[in-house]
């Protein structure tokens, strides 16, 4: 009885109770700790500024919600006593990466594949809290316009960008997770297509980090001049602050090198540079801008090629997948991801700088250039690997072959089933008839036989009414007629003799 009890105790135990999603504890929480820190953080940094700086209290906030966009990647404008307006959107990656690594490495670990519910809450309450906290931010900047340089930015890009950047860290955070947030992708989304995201990552990582091996190869080889930029700080303090801004741009720097690298180009203001050719013009007093290439573009500088095909074939022979059919659908859905994704980055990297033009990174171009090495060159490496391809579609043949040879023995066995049934049907309506013939001839024969007896009855009846006949018209002695019934006791079959005739019995008599 005890054993009863406790085993329906841990039933009961087993139970969960129905938790309404705002109670939701674990989800919520950890999807407000991202950008509520970020914005604590940013708080105090810009509170010790301005307090060592000796600015007035009123730039604390403006330099607190300026730094807040700059994680965003929103470009900010500033308005000088005279009216100069000046917009500054080349901002450095860092900061902004550090929170995608911070919102994605929560949103892996609070959440599980068990609980599609509190994937999507996590996901609603980490877009919306720092929507919500740009929004009064640019409200309080709104109304300190006229009081401070930094101006508030254009609420639809600051929507856009917030959004943008909180859903790349959802994305990298919860991987194949970030299905629940779609009606009917769990069940409807092709495991290619999840193998294709895969190697889009891989190939896009492969590139950061040759460009970043490229970068700082530049670096080492013009560092005469990155120490003479660096002396524009005018002091130890001010050299060192320098260098400290110039490290919070090594993203950027790498995502240009990654993208001459691969065959793309860069603008800096009225300066270009690339693989094939390249064009310098007065760059600004910027360190990282010192790694570009001070001369005209050389032959040999298109050896740098083979880094995409070799980081292509690398990508290219890890792609899963149980047939090449399967892995050339994932090279296919990775060259549209790789195409998007590498163009986004290549935006965030570059920007306006002002009155000295703007950064770019050739984004269109960029994404066609790596989604054209990871689509031709990727899809021939999977196909070609080891002859799996031709393997592949030999065996592919053959299954085709066999299954079209299954269908016709089927079909063949259907057909012979259905004329056996046919038979078996013709010769169950043939024994019914004849089984139904042959009662119908019993019934007949029976009838006969009964007709028979009828007249046979009759003859018999007949018969002995002559004999009763010819018994009477005869007279018969009292000897004959004593043998007679005698005879006829003994043998009943001598009464059925003939008639004698006349003579006969004078005969007898005598």
């Amino acid at each position: 009885m005890a054993s009863k009890k406790s085993g329906v105790v841990r039933r009961l135990r087993q139970v969960r109770a129905p938790v309404l999603p705002g109670t939701r504890k674990g989800a919520v929480l950890p999807a407000v700790l991202p950008p509520v820190a970020l914005f604590g953080t940013l708080m105090v940094v810009c509170g010790v500024v301005v307090a060592l700086a000796n600015m007035d209290a009123v730039h604390w906030w403006p330099l607190t919600f300026s730094l807040w966009m700059t994680v965003f990647h929103v470009p900010f404008t500033g308005i000088g006593p005279t009216g100069f307006v000046t917009v500054l959107g080349f901002l450095p990656l860092v900061p902004t990466l550090l929170y995608i690594a911070a919102l994605a490495w929560t949103a892996r670990h609070f959440t599980t594949d068990d609980s599609p519910a509190d994937v999507q809450l996590f996901s609603v309450v980490s877009i919306a809290t720092p929507l919500v906290m740009s929004g009064i931010g640019w409200g309080s900047m709104w109304g300190l316009r006229h009081l401070v340089f930094i101006q508030p930015p254009h609420p639809a890009v600051m929507v856009a960008l917030v959004l943008l950047t909180t859903l790349v860290g959802l994305v990298v955070g919860l991987r194949e997770r970030v299905l629940h947030l779609i009606p009917y992708a769990t069940d409807s989304f092709p495991t290619w297509g999840t193998a294709g995201f895969q190697v889009a990552g891989q190939f896009l990582l492969t590139m950061l980090t040759t460009g970043a091996v490229a970068g700082v190869i530049a670096l080492l080889a013009h560092w005469k001049l990155i120490g003479q930029v660096l002396l524009y700080g005018n002091s130890a303090a001010g050299i060192l602050g320098f260098g400290l801004f110039s490290l919070l741009y090594l993203p950027n720097m790498m995502i240009a090198a990654a993208i001459i690298v691969a065959g793309g180009g860069i603008q800096i203001g009225g300066s270009q540079t690339s693989l094939y050719a390249t064009h310098l013009e007065q760059l600004p007093a910027f360190p990282l801008f010192a790694a570009l290439p001070q001369h005209e573009a050389q032959p040999w500088w298109l050896i740098f090629l083979v880094v995409p095909i070799i980081a292509t074939v690398a990508v290219a022979r890890r792609t899963p997948g149980r047939t090449v059919g399967d892995r050339l659908r994932a090279i296919a859905f990775a060259v549209p991801t790789t195409a998007a994704f590498s163009a986004v980055g290549a935006w965030f990297a570059g920007g306006q700088i002002g009155v000295m033009g703007s950064v770019r990174m050739s984004e269109a171009l960029t994404g066609l250039v790596l989604a054209a090495w990871l689509g031709i060159l990727g899809a021939v490496t999977v196909f070609l690997q080891r002859g799996e391809g031709m393997a592949s579609v030999t065996a592919a043949r053959a299954e085709r072959r066999a299954a079209r040879a299954a269908q016709a023995a089927a079909a063949e066995d259907t057909a012979v089933e259905e004329k056996t049934d046919a038979a078996v049907e013709d010769a169950t309506m043939e024994d019914a008839a004849a089984d139904h013939d042959g009662t119908a001839e019993s019934e007949g024969l029976a009838a006969s036989d009964a007709d028979g007896t009828a007249d046979n009855t009759e003859d018999n009846a007949g018969t002995e009414d002559t004999y009763d006949s010819i018994e009477n018209s005869v007279p018969v002695t009292p000897d004959l007629q004593t043998d007679a019934d005698t005879n006829a006791t003994e043998d009943p079959v001598a009464t059925a003799e003939p008639e004698k005739t006349a003579s006969e019995n004078d005969d007898a008599a005598q």
